[in-house]
């Protein structure tokens, strides 16, 4: 039987930074994601949730922690926007420092 690609990465995964705003709060965790494949594509094929790791949630008000926690499964729906983290540029920009 022979494999895909997308079948011999899938017990691989990477580590990747990430930044997600919602109606609510700003929150900063890790995704884990299949090795090779785009990120924009693994947020478009998993289920309802995220899954992130080493999750920091901040009040869009005043900046200050509201969550420290090993895992949140985050739904895809309350997302606004999602990017990869760049800290110095994100904080700047948004006002958290």
């Amino acid at each position: 039987m022979r494999f895909s690609e997308y079948e011999r990465n899938w017990a691989k995964s990477e580590t990747v930074e990430m930044v997600f705003i919602t109606a609510k709060q700003y929150i900063e965790g890790y995704l884990h994601k299949t090795a090779k494949v785009r990120v924009s594509d693994e947020l478009a094929h998993t289920g309802d949730f995220i899954y992130l790791s080493d999750v920091k949630i901040f009040s869009p008000e005043d900046q200050s922690l509201l969550v420290d926690t090993d895992f949140l499964a985050l739904n895809k729906s309350s997302i606004i926007f999602a990017m990869i983290k760049d800290s110095s540029r994100i904080h700047n920009q948004i006002g958290l420092n």
